[in-house]
């Protein structure tokens, strides 16, 4: 991936911690990907930011643990996190779904022990944004 870059920073003071991931997307592939430091807890919501060299529209995010899940998979979010907009912020929360695809009466956000990889796909060439994932957990010190 010739050009990209994803770069992680990590707000961890108080019960509620972020993931902040500033990308670019390659220059020729318009795809990035990049892996956290371990995350330990549940996943509460992203803030999709698309850059001043705003991504094409209806660019895509997938987060994936160090087995290759989905950690977003019975979730409300998993298709939310695709199609993302070319110059709108947006906010997704994560809510776990019942088998039959229905909200659960009482919130439930998924759960994580693992480094977590970002990927982006059909964002267009060289194009820039932000996304903060809200942990409420622990977020690994140092590597």
């Amino acid at each position: 991936m010739a050009g990209s870059s994803v770069a992680f920073t990590y707000d961890t003071i108080g019960p509620i911690k972020r993931i902040i991931c500033d990308w670019v997307s390659d220059d020729a592939a318009g795809t990035a990907s990049g892996t956290t430091k371990k995350v330990a807890g549940r996943l509460l919501k992203a803030v999709v930011n698309p850059g001043s060299a705003a991504p094409t529209d209806n660019y895509d995010l997938v987060l994936t643990d160090e087995e290759g899940a989905n950690v977003l998979g019975n979730c409300v979010a998993t298709s939310q996190l695709i199609n993302r907009d070319t110059s709108n912020t947006e906010t997704v929360y994560f809510f776990v779904l019942n088998t039959d695809a229905s909200a659960l009466s009482m919130a439930a956000f998924p759960v994580v022990c693992d480094n977590i990889t970002f990927s982006f796909a059909a964002a267009g060439n060289s194009k820039t944004g932000r996304v903060i994932i809200y942990v409420e957990g622990d977020i690994a010190v140092g590597g």
